[in-house]
């Protein structure tokens, strides 16, 4: 979260109020910090399905350890900003309530923060979905009412995403992609099956083949790429899934967030 002695964010967060200055009139701070956590809780974009050229770089990590294509694996970039913009709005509603207790966007950040909550995947803010819409619930009408009917949609969370892949596809069939997990985990399964039964084999017979030893290091490495973009695309099955869920909502309540009575 936001801390109110983080002085490196009341540098940006200054800088974003003197540009704010060429608007009439300017916003007030509280104002200012909700356009902020606004700003990044909407940066969306569309995620495109990777290339050839990221699974060769999965592959040459997984096949080498080397410190060069492990960073090529990591600097894709676009899934990760959009994981970090949830996580960058979050912080900032969140320090928008801690630092502006009584601002008039408290209800509408606890809406968004109810939304927000489940696509995180940062540790340390103070709270989780529940808790938003329990606190929701004690606002002025109408919002106790739009907070009991955005609890009924069932959103997925980042956390259980993750615990699912342990099985690689798990994680994609959690969140309603069954196909796509269904694809994963069957290559998985034959992946451990290429590292596991050479293995076997050369054992049971107390000889050491190398046509066996290679089939069984192609098998270690494609589990590793299983593994790895297997959650990876968990994690966008569920922001992509809750997003979806959130549309859904919003067309059935078109003046969420800002009902008749909560401006």
């Amino acid at each position: 979260m936001v801390r109110p002695d983080d002085r490196t964010f009341e540098h940006a967060a200054d800088h974003f109020r003197a540009q704010a200055r060429c608007f009439t009139p300017p916003p007030a701070p509280d104002d200012a910090l909700f356009l902020q956590a606004e700003a990044l809780y909407y940066d969306r974009f569309e995620l495109r399905a990777p290339g050839a050229h990221s699974y060769a770089a999965h592959l040459l990590a997984a096949a080498t350890d080397f410190g060069p294509f492990l960073l090529l694996t990591s600097a894709s970039g676009l899934l990760d900003l959009r994981l970090q913009s949830y996580n960058g709005a979050a912080r900032l509603y969140e320090g928008l309530l801690v630092r502006y207790p009584r601002t008039r966007h408290r209800p509408i950040a606890l809406y968004r923060l109810s939304w927000a909550y489940p696509n995180v995947t940062v540790s340390g803010l103070p709270r989780d979905r529940e808790e938003v819409l329990r606190e929701l619930r004690t606002a002025p009408a109408p919002w106790p009412v739009l907070a009991a009917e955005a609890g009924r949609v069932e959103l997925r969370s980042q956390d259980a995403a993750m615990a699912w892949s342990i099985l690689p596809g798990a994680g994609q069939i959690y969140t309603g992609e069954v196909g796509n997990g269904a694809v994963r985990l069957s290559l998985a399964l034959l992946s451990a099956a290429a590292l596991v039964v050479p293995i076997v084999y050369m054992a049971k017979h107390d000889e050491l083949s190398w046509q066996a030893t290679a089939l069984s290091i192609v098998g270690l490495i494609g589990l590793q790429i299983s593994y790895t973009t297997a959650y990876q695309d968990a994690q966008r099955a569920v922001f992509e899934h809750n997003e979806r869920a959130e549309e859904a909502f919003a067309a059935t309540h078109p003046l969420a967030p800002c009902p008749e009575g909560a401006r």
